[in-house]
């Protein structure tokens, strides 16, 4: 427990003193169970206020989030009609003010029809009845949520809660963390959050974007917003007739953009002043920095890796196959790779992956975005539901590195050569390092589920799923599947040298035999430029490009297990030919971009056939040839 009731601290500011006291503090960390004075209203017999850094069930996983407060209703077999964390009693005699803050952890989710609730609520006859202050929103992180209190300031013995209730369904829970009430400032304008960038254009128009928050008890009318870059020159912007209540927010975007002109490390800062014409009365809560690494000559393609734990025997996973196709379907910037956790398509390294960064145990999917550290999450190993932001987010930052990728395959040998070239677009010094992922797709293996989406195939559906063991799907389709990663978990060391030049140009081979249980027609290889730090939360992937494997062959008939065709002529500018021997046969071609994409796919109709090219883009593609049941590929260039 971390309560306090602290002293006055009194701040000169102009002509008068302004004082700010905090008047409850509670952490939980001091904790073994409930914090003394603080009590819970249960309406279940066995049922309680887990005070514990671990608070997870097989359906609701908190993350990570130091000592917290938690019901979770995973834990029990029951319904949870309402159920009240409650404070101490607390004098506000003497106050003429007071504000709630709270971490929460609540996704207020649907189930079989019925939505969880969680309030914030107060009692002034020692909790024979409450009064609901707020509805708390949901979301899938722990999240910070304000309540103005001050209705309540001038009563003795105020005791606040926070409830939760399931609508009498059975659903998931919710954690509490750090409570705090207090009695604020009378001008008190915060800087909550600014737009951060890692890397930035040379001589490009950088946006200053944040969020301003009144934490005051007067409504704030103006304002002026201010940066500079490593203490240089001060850009100012004021900002009027915005009529900002207490707890509301403004978001601003700077009329004066930064533009910088020369490639170094930049520390950014911006800070709220002159609140309503007035020094601000509260100085901690007015500064943030973006601090950039440095400015790069030339934006590089930019591809988002996203590594998912999941498992056959999970049977929530097939939910998020679906979220991945939903940002495949808005997105071409995507590449994937499923870490498999304890079942038949189980990696070694990605098991010391797994736990490395799945630092909370329970249920999966899963994921890391280019196991980066985005500073709004706790977790880096995100919950399904934040993915696409998280994507979109990482897709619009500025890569430091290009990246090419190409392969020969032998499939008689099984010989595969893999070709890494980073060329980096700003200096750098660091422990940069090249990797290579073999990912598999189209693997066949039973798969838990116990999903309730009608018309998502091959989903099963069930109204009761919860009372009965979660369905097999048979022979589902497994694709993205981590099977070997050449680099290692953290790549190969000395890849690339520790300082790196704008323009230079780094290349890397790795040689690899391909496992005769892999279907070398549904493999991929993913190359990925990646940094290491002994702190596994800095070691980001800065690029990473993949590809199917491009068979070392010149174009010629195939008389093997492989489908007989010859292509001409290679390379090609608006027709390609590709000819077969065979009759009466089904005969399916398909061409691919680099990026393995699909780019054409019709069935043949005659063993010569003519294919108009002429809408392809310049490049190396990837044709196809399904007969049969035989798979063959060749690597076709596009003038």
């Amino acid at each position: 427990m971390k309560k306090s009731i602290l002293s006055l601290l009194f701040l000169v500011i102009i002509f008068s003193i302004k004082s700010q006291t905090i008047i409850l503090d509670e952490d939980f960390e001091n904790s073994s169970g409930l914090p003394p004075g603080w009590d819970e209203i249960t309406t279940m017999l066995n049922t309680y206020w887990l005070v514990s850094p671990v608070a997870n069930s097989h359906y609701l996983i908190i993350p990570y989030h130091t000592k917290i407060a938690s019901l979770n209703e995973g834990d029990y077999d029951k319904m949870l009609p309402g159920e009240y964390l409650v404070t101490p009693p607390l004098d506000l005699s003497n106050f003429a003010s007071a504000f709630l803050s709270v971490d929460v952890f609540f996704k207020a989710m649907t189930f079989l029809n019925k939505t969880e609730l969680a309030t914030i609520e107060a009692s002034t006859d020692g909790g024979n009845t409450w009064t609901t202050i707020k509805n708390i929103e949901g979301y899938f992180n722990w999240h910070k949520v304000y309540a103005d209190v001050s209705d309540y300031c001038g009563i003795p013995g105020v005791k606040f809660a926070f409830k939760y209730s399931d609508a009498n369904g059975w659903l998931y829970g919710v954690g509490i963390d750090n409570v705090k009430i207090f009695a604020p400032y009378t001008n008190d304008g915060a800087l909550q959050n600014i737009n951060k960038y890692d890397f930035v254009l040379i001589n490009d128009t950088v946006k200053i974007i944040g969020v301003v928050q009144n934490f005051g008890t007067n409504t704030i009318n103006s304002f002026d917003i201010n940066w500079n870059v490593n203490e240089g020159d001060i850009f100012s912007q004021s900002y009027g007739s915005v009529n900002l209540s207490p707890l509301d927010t403004f978001s601003f975007i700077h009329s004066f953009p930064w533009i910088p002109t020369t490639q170094e490390p930049f520390d950014v800062k911006v800070w709220i002043s002159n609140i309503n014409g007035y020094p601000d009365e509260n100085p901690t809560n007015d500064t943030l920095h973006i601090y950039v690494i440095n400015a790069v000559s030339s934006i590089p393609e930019k591809k988002v890796l996203l590594e998912v734990f999941g498992a056959t025997w999970c049977s929530i996973c097939p939910h998020g196959s679906d979220k991945i196709s939903e940002i495949k379907d808005s997105t071409e910037n995507l590449i994937v790779a499923v870490v498999h956790v304890d079942d038949p398509f189980t990696c070694a390294v990605g098991t010391a992956t797994f736990e490395n960064y799945h630092l909370y145990p329970g249920w999966l999917v899963t994921g890391l975005i280019d196991r980066y550290n985005y500073s709004d999450d706790v977790s880096m190993d995100m919950d399904r539901y934040l993915w696409q932001h998280h994507v979109y987010q990482r897709e619009a930052d500025i890569s430091p590195v290009e990246l090419s990728l190409s392969n020969n395959y032998n499939p008689e040998t099984h010989d595969l050569d893999i070709f890494l070239t980073a060329t980096f677009r700003c200096d750098l010094m660091g422990d940069f390092r090249f990797n290579c992922y073999v990912v598999e797709d189209s693997l066949t293996e039973e798969q838990a589920n116990c999903l309730t989406i009608p018309g998502r195939e091959p989903y099963c559906y069930k109204d009761y799923w919860i009372y009965n063991p979660p369905g097999i799907i048979q022979n589902y389709i497994h694709t993205n599947v981590l099977r070997d990663v050449l680099g290692g978990q953290w790549g190969t060391e000395a890849s690339l040298p520790e300082y790196v030049l704008d323009g230079n140009t780094y290349d890397f081979q790795y040689d690899y035999t391909v496992p005769e249980e892999f279907d070398e027609n549904n493999l991929r290889i993913i190359g990925i430029v990646q940094k290491y730090d002994s702190d596994s939360s800095k070691c980001e992937v800065f690029n990473a490009k993949d590809m199917y494997l491009d068979y070392f062959t010149d174009s010629h008939y195939i008389e093997s297990n492989k489908a007989e065709f010859l292509v001409y002529p290679n390379p090609a500018q608006d027709y390609l030919f590709v000819e077969t021997k065979k009759n009466n046969e089904d005969i399916w071609i398909e061409i691919r971009n680099i990026n393995g994409k699909p780019v054409l796919k019709r069935k043949a109709e005659n063993n010569k056939e003519n294919i108009d090219i002429s809408g392809l883009i310049r490049g190396i593609y990837y044709i196809t040839i399904k007969q049969n049941g035989k798979i063959r590929s060749e690597k076709i260039v596009v003038l």
